[in-house]
């Protein structure tokens, strides 16, 4: 039987973008998963609060996946008080579905070099395999500190991932986009326009509610 596979692509997704949304779908595809989740993070504990608040960010993703049945909203840590960890996130998917189906953890490579001030980090690749996504032509320094400890899980080999369920380190290379959400509220925040570089009714929700603006000053994220 066909091992069950779900992805998870977390962020604060503020806003979300076609970076994003390509790097979802292409991972969905290219490692035949049965599920894609964009998991937006509440209160991030690596990087500032969001501009938008929590309720703003669900709805832009709403808009941006409204056509597209392939990817999935999953909004479980806008639910929670405090900060949102990666390892309680995990810890739960591993409980709702089971010790057979693989969750695929996608991550970029800045965030993987500096998995190693993540919180419970150690445990992670016990309950998840990690999908590294990179520009191709990009190279696994030398020296990756406390992360040498998981070496002998790497692999560039995505039919490795067929055989588990969590425990494997996989580097895959994507179509690269030079396309970031810091890169869109600057533009924003200068007057400029951030159209085709996110879909079209995400840009009308920026321009509607006046996001990003370095005139408006935002009501709390967690608001």
């Amino acid at each position: 039987m066909k091992r069950q596979r779900i992805g998870i692509l977390g962020g604060t997704f503020d806003p979300i973008h076609f970076g994003h949304l390509r790097t979802a779908l292409e991972l969905l595809e290219t490692l035949a998963m049965d599920r894609m989740l964009l998991i937006p993070s509440g209160v991030p504990p690596h990087r500032q609060l969001p501009a938008a608040t929590v309720r703003q960010r669900l709805d832009m993703i709403h808009l941006a996946l409204i056509s597209d049945s392939s990817l999935q909203l999953d909004a479980r840590e806008c639910r929670k008080q405090g900060t949102s960890y990666s390892i309680d996130t995990l810890r739960e998917l591993r409980h709702r579905w089971g010790e057979d189906t693989a969750l695929d953890f996608c991550v970029g490579t800045d965030a993987f070099t500096s998995m190693d001030t993540w919180y419970c980090w150690e445990e992670l690749v016990e309950l998840c395999n990690i999908l590294v996504v990179s520009r191709p032509g990009w190279r696994l320094p030398d020296d990756l500190g406390a992360l040498e400890i998981w070496r002998d899980r790497f692999t560039e080999d995505s039919d490795t991932l067929s055989q588990n369920a969590a425990g494997s380190v996989l580097f895959l290379a994507l179509t690269p986009m030079d396309v970031s959400a810091s890169g869109i509220r600057r533009l924003v925040s200068e007057g400029r326009s951030a159209r085709y570089l996110l879909p079209e009714a995400v840009w009308q929700y920026i321009q509607q509610h006046r996001l990003y603006r370095a005139d408006t000053q935002e009501t709390s994220p967690n608001q």
